[in-house]
C-alpha cells in the first residue's frame, strides 16, 4: 500500500516523524488513494487521543467524509470502539453527529456494530458508546434551551454559529 507519509506514521506509531510532517505543513486532509481516508479517519482507529487531538489542532476536517463509504472520523472512532476518541470528537464545537453514510446510517448508529450477546466485552463497549452519545444528547439539548433562553431574555440576535449550534457545547 502506498499511503502518504503523514498516514504511514500514524499507522506505525511514530508520533515524532507525524509532529515533524505537521510542523513540515504535511495536508492533514490529504485523502490515501486505497481507502479515501484522511489522516483523522487514520487517528480515529488508535486508542490514543494524542493522534486525533494534534490533528484537529491542525486544522483537520473533523466532519471529512470518505468518498466511497461516506464515513467521518466519528464513525470510524465509533465502527473501531474507541470510546476516548469518541468522546474527544463529540467535545468539538463543529462537530456533526447527523451525517449520514452511504449505508444509511449516523456515527449513533453504529454503536453496536460488531458486538453480539456471546461478545460480552463488545456489549460493554456498545453500552459505553451508546451512553457517551445519550450524554452527549442532553448536553446538546441543554445547550440548545440555554441559547435560546438567552435569546428571548436579551432579545437579541444570535451569531451564526450559536444558531447553527456550532458553539461550544459545554
Amino acid at each position: 500500500m502506498n499511503l502518504p507519509k503523514l498516514h504511514q506514521s500514524i499507522i506505525s506509531g511514530d508520533y515524532d516523524t507525524f509532529s515533524a510532517l505537521i510542523e513540515q505543513g504535511a495536508d492533514v486532509n490529504q485523502l490515501d488513494s486505497e481507502m479515501g481516508n484522511s489522516p483523522l479517519h487514520i487517528a480515529s482507529q488508535q486508542s490514543s487521543t494524542k493522534w486525533v487531538l494534534a490533528l484537529i489542532d491542525a486544522g483537520a476536517f473533523i466532519n471529512l467524509q470518505t468518498p466511497k463509504h461516506g464515513v467521518t472520523p466519528l464513525m470510524v472512532a465509533v465502527w473501531h470502539r474507541k470510546p476516548e476518541v469518541v468522546t474527544v470528537l463529540l467535545d468539538q464545537p463543529l462537530i456533526n453527529t447527523e451525517i449520514i453514510s452511504t449505508f444509511g446510517l449516523k456515527a449513533a448508529d453504529l454503536t453496536e456494530f460488531g458486538a453480539s450477546e456471546e461478545d460480552k466485552f463488545g456489549m460493554q463497549q456498545a453500552n459505553q458508546l451508546k451512553q457517551i452519545f445519550i450524554d452527549y444528547s442532553a448536553r446538546r439539548s441543554q445547550y440548545d434551551s440555554s441559547l435560546s433562553a438567552y435569546q428571548i431574555v436579551t432579545d437579541s440576535a444570535l451569531s451564526d454559529e450559536q444558531k447553527s449550534g456550532k458553539a461550544k457545547c459545554t
